[in-house]
């Protein structure tokens, strides 16, 4: 039997950078008969992963959904395009893994300028509110089997970083409330994972738009020069490492360096 058995998996965000690197990454350890759900907004870079996903596994179903987030009015239709028919007992588990996220050009704003209620509601839509309707939705979908829920984070929940003050925010609520839900369900597996600092297009672009470019300036190059850098292949493989050993404290925060993930 494979690592992960047969499974079915959500992940948010699974188009490009630690999403696909996930999928694909996921779809070596897991049984025939799995499925894959990937959503994001870009119908091509979907495409573009689904593909690699099916050359990797070919006995693995994988299913793109594209959807928005942040628009909370399409969200029951994004709910059943991605758990429409699904029986339970088909799978051993179901895994769903939060990653999707986006600067939504927020970087811009210190946090004493940000005076939009519709752009801080939009931005809370997809990185909280989205979660937890999702969380809720994916959870009664699978009474019966066992369930993980997993909460990409970030150093940014606990470090307050200039320039992301929203995204910071944001983050510190997701790892709180997969906190309380431990508390709740104990019989849920609930997972923080912090992937380190990968140079991805969220970073790239986050630090491009941001008011205060010079902050960053030289931070990435000097991080990378003491190892503090990872490869978005390298990060999942650690996570799928953490699910497959299973020792981590019910909503507890893992990173990428813990010990509690041996070296790959």
């Amino acid at each position: 039997m494979s690592a992960l058995g047969k499974i079915f998996c959500v992940i948010t965000g699974g188009s490009r950078g630690l999403g696909r690197s996930l999928a694909i990454a996921i779809s070596r350890v897991v049984s025939d008969g799995s499925t894959i759900i990937l959503t994001a907004r870009s119908t091509e870079a979907l495409s573009e992963t689904s593909k690699m996903v099916a050359e990797t596994n070919a006995n693995v179903t994988v299913k793109s959904v594209v959807a928005d987030l942040g628009n909370l009015s399409a969200f029951e239709v994004m709910c059943t395009d991605i758990l429409d028919g699904v029986d339970a007992k088909d799978y051993a588990q179901a895994i769903l893994i939060h990653n999707a996220a986006s600067h939504m050009g927020m970087t811009k704003f210190k946090g004493s300028e940000i005076d939009d209620p519709n752009a801080v509601s939009n931005y809370c839509n997809m990185h909280f509110s989205s979660t937890v309707c999702l969380t809720s939705k994916f959870i009664s979908a699978f009474k019966g089997t066992r369930r993980v829920v997993v909460n990409v984070s970030s150093a940014a929940a606990v470090n307050p970083t200039p320039t992301r003050s929203l995204y910071c925010s944001m983050k510190a609520a997701r790892v709180m409330f997969l906190r309380v839900m431990a508390a709740e369900d104990p019989d849920i597996r609930l997972l923080n994972y912090d992937p380190g600092l990968m140079k991805t297009d969220l970073l790239v672009n986050g630090i491009a738009d941001s008011f205060n470019p010079e902050f960053w300036e030289g931070k990435i190059d000097e991080f990378d020069k003491k190892g503090l850098v990872v490869s978005a292949d390298t990060s999942a493989e650690k996570l799928i490492l953490a699910l497959k050993m299973d020792k981590y404290e019910n909503g507890s925060t893992v990173s990428v360096g813990d010990q509690i993930i041996p070296k790959i």
